[in-house]
């Protein structure tokens, strides 16, 4: 007769261990996306024109890059952290569910904006 593979024992020995505990792993996708940092999103760049928009109008609406060029500032770029949704472990008992932790699941999307010599948008890219 052939024995089963030890992972699988220990998981058995684990399970029996728990008095009839199932751990339920589950994702929860995020309908709003909250945001954790500066929130960029694609309407937050509605207002900005390509060949019109300055620098400065730039920094009125969405602050203080995170990172810009020193020397000469035509690159801006903005960082953002946002939650996709949550991996969450759910434990069930035979009275019901016991219990569960929730890690979110985070992204991150950086938004970077070059301006021509006179200080006019000539590109935005978000990624």
């Amino acid at each position: 007769m052939r024995t089963p593979p030890r992972h699988l024992v220990v998981i058995a020995l684990a399970t029996l261990a728990c008095v009839s505990c199932v751990p339920l792993p589950m994702y929860v996708p995020t309908a709003s996306h909250g945001f954790t940092a500066k929130r960029i999103d694609k309407e937050a760049l509605e207002f900005i024109q390509i060949g019109t928009t300055t620098r400065e109008e730039v920094l009125l609406r969405l602050g203080a890059p995170d990172y810009f060029d020193d020397a000469d500032e035509l690159l801006f770029v903005y960082r953002t952290e946002f939650i996709r949704g949550y991996f969450s472990v759910l434990f069930l008992t035979p009275f019901g569910v016991g219990g569960g932790h929730k890690i979110p699941h985070r992204g991150e999307a950086l938004v970077s904006i070059s301006f021509d010599e006179n200080g006019r948008v000539i590109h935005v890219e978000r990624r």
